[in-house]
């Protein structure tokens, strides 16, 4: 059975620190969302595989063949 909860925030951090609970709480990154306004553009907000995709593997799981794309 799926469960939604949803929680509304006045400052964006406050729904950042709910996140880090969630997460703490075993819940999966995958079956968490936040949706914000950002109308001062204060806050840059990548999507998790948009993130892994843009940032490099570390030197030691890289495959000499396989270049790092930055």
């Amino acid at each position: 059975m799926t469960t939604t909860v949803t929680g509304l925030f006045d400052d964006y951090s406050d729904a950042q620190a709910a996140v880090r609970e969630l997460k703490a709480a075993s819940i999966r990154e995958n079956d968490i969302s936040m949706v914000a306004n950002n109308t001062d553009g204060r806050y840059v907000i990548m999507a998790p595989a948009l993130r892994r995709a843009l940032v490099p593997a570390p030197v030691s799981e890289r495959s000499p063949a396989v270049p790092a794309v930055y």
